[in-house]
């Protein structure tokens, strides 16, 4: 039998934390090769709630170990490491989150048989460093191998990843299908049980679309799904069914970027199928709702089905950036929507909305005028900072003011946000910060 080793890296970065961040690419990926005749290992070396990684972690009196907050987020285990060269005039805290490199060579030590593919997802363009770690490292146990990367900084930057991984195979696919033209493959067992991949979760990941149907200058969303596709409503509910018989109850976090469109032939019947069954836990939604959509049967909903802390995404209040955001949301949307949900229930503090801070042009006053607009209208305000994505129209605007964000990834980190732009300078960025 085949064998795969599939990884999701520990990571570098100025901030990071455990807002629902499962590698829901992996976990898919693990059971599309298990179906088609692969033996799988798994090692998501970000998690927190690992036992083995925190226990190895915890001998480390350098290491903080994360630790478990409200509606299933937490902090990762992290620790401070010297800032690659390119960032050392950058006056932050440069850390890893996650495990490190000697609990991955302890796992290693430990594989019993060589494994034809090694199998790694890198998220964020700007964390490929501790993905170069990992393939030298693993190569030195597996140097047969093949060893395959995904992930968005593959599709977004696959200029750089390939000058940084010359002997790997950078997928940059959409779906998996075309691994064929890479490894055996054998016909796929459609009755196979699905993998269990975690020890323990305190959420289960679930996704009922991919893409979106706006077309931000700053989101990366329609480069990587040129179409928005709404799964099947059997397919989310084998999801589900599989994480409760496996994990029980847990709360559910929903990974889509537009979980509400088409609501009444879609997410409305799916969380009807869900309460069916007696789910009585929380849900979740790490991106932000689109405000409108929110009427006062989607709020209804929302309650009913327990979704806890509501996330909003309002961007801007200035209508120069709502135009800017492809005319997705105005005033009049939000205030309707704030109105909906507090009619449902929902109180000033269970309503977070995203505010983006630091695009190129926009000024503080606007991101002042935007905090005073959420508050005065019983939500609270959250920042989001701006990260320029390779292939977007702000990315090149960008690129004018900071060249170096084309050829070097780690710039482009949305925690750099004030380094880049002057406008948002350090001071300026924990002055906006006490509005909240």
């Amino acid at each position: 039998m085949p064998t795969a080793i599939l990884i999701n890296p520990y990571i570098y970065d100025f901030a990071a934390c455990d807002l629902f961040a499962k590698p829901l690419s992996l976990i898919k990926l693990a059971d599309w090769l298990a179906r088609r005749g692969y033996d799988v290992i798994f090692w998501d070396l970000l998690n927190p709630l690992d036992k083995e990684i925190t226990s190895f972690m915890k001998s480390n009196p350098r290491i903080k170990i994360g630790k478990r907050q409200k509606y299933s987020r937490g902090t990762f285990h992290s620790e401070i490491c010297m800032k690659p060269d390119v960032l050392k005039n950058v006056p932050r805290h440069f850390r890893r989150y996650g495990a490190n490199r000697e609990y991955l060579e302890k796992l290693l030590k430990n594989v019993s048989f060589k494994p034809d593919i090694v199998c790694i997802c890198i998220t964020m363009t700007y964390w490929y460093l501790s993905a170069g770690e990992i393939v030298e490292l693993v190569r030195g146990y597996f140097a047969d191998a093949a060893f395959i990367l995904g992930g968005n900084y593959i599709r977004l930057c696959n200029d750089h990843a390939r000058k940084m991984f010359p002997d790997c195979i950078l997928y940059n696919e959409q779906d998996f299908d075309n691994l064929k033209n890479y490894i055996h493959l054998r016909e796929p067992d459609m009755n196979m049980k699905r993998l269990r991949l975690y020890e323990n979760l305190v959420y289960m990941p679930l996704q009922t679309s991919t893409g979106c149907f706006n077309k931000c200058p700053y989101c990366a969303s329609s480069i990587l799904y040129p179409e928005m596709r709404q799964f099947e409503i059997a397919e989310v509910m084998d999801d589900f069914r599989f994480y409760q018989e496996n994990y029980g109850n847990l709360d559910i976090a929903f990974y889509d970027d537009v979980l509400l469109h088409d609501f009444n032939t879609h997410l409305k019947i799916i969380l009807e199928e869900i309460l069916k069954t007696g789910y009585n836990a929380m849900m979740h939604t790490p991106n932000g709702l689109q405000v409108n959509l929110i009427d006062d049967n989607v709020a209804e909903w929302l309650k009913r089905a327990n979704f806890g802390y509501i996330r909003l995404s309002l961007e801007s209040s200035v209508p120069y950036w709502q135009k800017e955001s492809d005319s997705k949301v105005d005033n009049t949307h939000f205030i309707d929507a704030v109105k909906a949900l507090h009619k449902a229930g929902y109180e000033k503090d269970d309503i977070g909305v995203y505010l983006l801070i630091g695009l190129p042009g926009q000024k503080a006053k606007d991101v002042t005028e935007a905090v005073s607009f959420v508050k005065e209208n019983g939500a609270t305000a959250r920042f989001s900072e701006y990260s320029p994505v390779p292939g977007t129209p702000y990315f090149r605007y960008e690129a004018e003011a900071f060249p170096q964000i084309v050829d070097e990834p780690l710039f482009q980190n949305c925690s750099l946000m004030a380094y880049r732009n002057r406008e948002f300078d350090y001071e300026t960025l924990e002055d906006l910060k006490r509005l909240l």
